[in-house]
């Protein structure tokens, strides 16, 4: 099994990463409101403000969808998916995805 991780800095195509999802059957997916350290940094140390810039993407918040799949081909089948909407996850500051193995999980069941 493995943990499917979205972190799209690009927040208009969050609706098509869920549509993705749902096409690819990864379902139950969770969404989450994130930050990235250059924003907690400018905000905590001023001298740093002036260097957010220099990161491409570099976004004050970012959704992080999360989501489980069995399937060991699902971060191509992603990036299929999305480029058939024009959301490319290759071009700076649109996002990015990455799967971690997961040895186990503990799932609920949808009543029928």
């Amino acid at each position: 099994m493995k943990l499917l991780v979205v972190v799209m800095n690009s927040q208009e195509h969050v609706q098509d990463v869920l549509e993705a999802f749902l096409e690819l059957d990864v379902r139950g997916a969770t969404i989450i409101d994130t930050e990235g350290v250059m924003q907690l940094l400018a905000e905590e140390a001023p001298i740093f403000a002036g260097l957010r810039h220099m990161f491409s993407g570099s976004k004050e918040h970012n959704k992080t969808i999360f989501g489980l799949t069995d399937r060991d081909e699902i971060l191509k089948e992603l990036g299929a998916v999305l480029n058939e909407v024009d959301v490319d996850l290759t071009v700076p500051g649109t996002g990015y995805a990455f799967t971690v193995s997961v040895d186990g999980a503990i799932e609920s069941k949808e009543e029928e």
